[in-house]
């Protein structure tokens, strides 16, 4: 059993490490140069703007915001200090409930690094885990999402405060969090009501997350919900929700069963999903000192991730007319990692595994992440090979914007597999009511009034 995990942990800790190591790789797109500039230039009252108007997330803006004021005090991006920290909040989400004083412990850190590896292989994740502007406002709702899951599972002493706390974060950081945060809180009381145990204690903390988290949905649709965004204005589905419960629901079993990625394999896709459950069945050690979860809680820890997942389908095809963006893929793929994870924990709670599983499960946990990341082994080879251009790309690209001069040069990133990047068109641009924006946010975060976008390298 020693050996098994010791193993496992090995082969877990090395695909986390794969995926991380691409960190340094990681650039800024559109965003990062056109919002932290207008931040700059306006300050505070933009960002209260911002969060009312157009993105309601107010812990995830202010995030962003404060990021701008180091990157102008640095004068560098400083990229990897806000991913790594933001790697290591997600880690914590994970982590954070655990039991660590009981026997049990290196299993149950085994099941947190499992799940890390599972959220990050086999699927698009460069929008969430490899992009500043979307990693600001994803990482924080996973945590929340993740802790909010697992203060459940793991039963702690004191959990419904951690528990709305966990949901105001996902809440606060993102629609997608705010989606989660009502979905979960309502499930929840909805089955309690339903299902037992009936005490008042759970409605007092649950109001919060529910209030936070409609007040965020609301801001949503008076605000950005309903505009056009550029794409799928041909789509019969564009801004009719009632049109588009039928396809998500398509979807979402299809994203399932084969995550939208290069080269999948839809055998080897369930068969990993199999062996994740097979895993956290196997390796999970309910707590010696408090009573296991009530299938309320249980009921509400499987599904809401679930109803969350197919709420971003369905508000997609509102707002888009079409599935986008590659940011929700990840978001809807963490979410079925979670969710899985949760029916493991009900399937444990239910039915005890058989001792022969619990002697493989650290190794079932292992395969389940290794089985995607060999998928991915030659996109991640590619990025590595590509890795030290990408970052003296990003270097020379800030020292064209910091020299002195009114125009500057600008060569978008090679383009990569996992971490993707930043690809604009070549050309020659001057400042101006018709430039596209992506061009102009270049050079008003370099105080420049003209841009030749280079080839990519």
């Amino acid at each position: 059993m020693r050996v098994a995990t010791g193993v496992a942990f090995a082969v877990l800790l090395a695909v986390v490490a794969a995926y991380a190591a691409l960190i340094g790789a990681a650039d800024w797109r559109s965003d990062e140069y056109f919002i932290l500039a207008t931040y700059r230039a306006y300050g505070w009252p933009y960002l209260l703007t911002r969060v009312i108007h157009w993105s309601p997330r107010p812990f995830s803006e202010t995030l962003f915001f404060l990021y701008g004021l180091g990157v102008a005090a640095l004068g560098r991006p400083a990229i990897g200090a806000l991913l790594g920290a933001l790697w290591v909040g997600l880690a914590a989400g994970l982590l954070a409930s655990g039991r660590w004083r009981e026997p049990g412990r290196g299993a149950r850190l085994l099941l947190a690094l499992g799940v890390f590896a599972a959220i990050l292989a086999g699927h698009e994740i460069a929008g969430v885990f490899f992009w500043p502007a979307g990693a600001v406002a994803y990482l924080p709702t996973l945590a929340g999402m993740a802790l909010a899951v697992f203060v459940v599972l793991d039963g702690r002493a004191g959990g419904e405060a951690v528990l709305a706390g966990a949901l105001t974060l996902a809440a606060v950081s993102s629609e997608a969090g705010a989606i989660f945060a009502v979905a979960f809180a309502g499930l929840r009381l909805g089955a309690r009501a339903t299902l037992g145990p009936r005490g008042p204690r759970a409605l007092p903390w649950l109001a919060l997350p529910l209030l936070v988290g409609a007040a965020v949905l609301l801001l949503l649709a008076r605000g950005r919900a309903g505009t056009f965004e550029g794409i799928g204005a041909a789509s019969p589905l564009l801004h009719h929700p009632m049109r588009a419960l039928g396809p998500a629901v398509r979807d979402l079993v299809a994203e399932f069963a084969v995550p939208p990625a290069e080269g999948r394999h839809p055998g080897l896709d369930l068969l990993a999903r199999v062996l994740f459950v097979a895993g956290v069945w196997g390796c999970w050690r309910p707590s010696r000192r408090a009573a296991p979860p009530a299938a309320a809680d249980l009921f509400a820890a499987v599904l809401a991730p679930l109803v969350t997942a197919y709420g971003l389908l369905v508000t997609a095809y509102y707002e888009f007319g079409e599935v986008c963006c590659d940011r929700h893929a990840t978001l809807r793929q963490a979410l079925f990692v979670l969710a899985l994870a949760a029916f493991a924990v009900a399937l444990h709670r239910a039915v005890a595994p058989p001792w022969r599983l619990r002697a493989v499960a650290p190794l079932l946990l292992a395969a389940a992440a290794a089985i995607p990341a060999a998928l991915d082994g030659a996109a991640l080879r590619h990025d590595f090979a590509l890795m030290p251009t990408a970052v003296a790309t990003r270097r020379a690209n800030w020292a064209q914007g910091l020299a002195p001069g009114e125009a500057m040069a600008f060569r978008p990133p090679p383009p990569m597999r996992i971490v993707r990047g930043f690809q604009l068109p070549a050309g020659s641009y001057e400042a101006g009511p018709d430039t596209p924006w992506p061009e102009l946010g270049i050079m008003r975060f370099f105080g420049k009034r003209a841009v030749t976008v280079l080839p990519p390298p």
